[in-house]
């Protein structure tokens, strides 16, 4: 088992200061037993262990070619790697799975061993990321406005220059001579006016009743037919407008007179 490998390897770097030499293999105890005869180091206590070298993860991956089963403690992942050389990986035993056994009783706490020395300090991590930023203080109140300074002088206004002479106006043209008028056109004849219709013959007034009682109205008489409208005789042609004659020449203006004094 692999697991079985790792531990053996670890009993192999751990030198203390007790040790009984015994053929090709180690026994670390106090009693002064000889270590198993299968195991190459046989470490015998009930109230040490077997601590291994500590590492950061930088310090860890830096080591140049690490033998097969280099057993470390990485003190940043808080957890025992030992380096595979066939995959060339740090392999974590957090992560090792294998059939799991019952979990037996736990022991009695053993006192607490004494603080080894502190290993060399390892190199600092990367920055983490930077944390919300808090909530910003109220404002503080305003100062009071200082007082504001009198207003300086106006200067005095500069004198008007004096106006320029105003310049000769141009001469005015003479009026030209109109055109003269065009003759007018013949007026068209007019139509004959059509016929009268006949009016229709009057009905006949009906008798008066006697007098003293109002006698019966006599029936109307019927109205005479209506007599028909003449024809409206055709409307004479337009005559020609006569051609426009020609604009005459506009004059030219004539002087302007001499303004008077002011």
């Amino acid at each position: 088992m692999k697991g079985n490998k790792l531990i053996l390897i670890v009993f192999l770097l751990v030198l203390l200061s007790k040790s009984n030499f015994a053929q090709n293999n180690v026994g670390i105890n106090s009693t002064g037993a000889n270590p198993n005869p299968s195991a190459a180091l046989d470490v015998d206590a009930n109230d040490k262990g077997v601590l291994i070298p500590r590492v950061t993860t930088a310090q860890r991956v830096a080591i140049i070619t690490p033998a097969n089963g280099l057993l470390v403690y990485d003190t940043d992942l808080k957890c025992v790697f030992f380096y595979e050389i066939s995959t060339f990986t740090w392999i974590s035993l957090c992560d090792a799975t294998g059939t799991v056994g019952p979990i037996g009783p736990i022991g009695p706490q053993g006192p607490a061993g004494a603080n080894g020395i502190n290993g060399i300090n390892g190199t600092v991590g990367p920055q983490g990321p930077i944390g919300p930023q808090g909530v910003a203080g109220t404002n503080g109140t305003n100062g009071i406005d200082g007082a504001v300074g009198p207003q300086g002088p106006i200067g005095l206004t500069g004198p008007q220059g004096p106006i320029g002479p105003q310049g000769v106006a141009g001469i005015n043209g003479t009026n030209g001579i109109d055109g003269a008028v065009g003759p007018q056109g013949p007026i068209g004849l007019t139509g004959a006016q059509g016929p009268i219709g006949l009016t229709g013959p009057q009905g006949p007034i009906g008798l008066q009743g006697v007098a003293g009682t109002n006698g019966i109205d006599g029936a109307v008489g019927p109205q005479g037919p209506i007599g028909l409208t003449g024809a409206q005789g055709p409307i004479g042609l337009t005559g020609l407008q006569g051609p426009i004659g020609p604009q005459g020449v506009a004059g030219t203006n004539g002087t302007n007179g001499l303004d008077g004094a002011v």
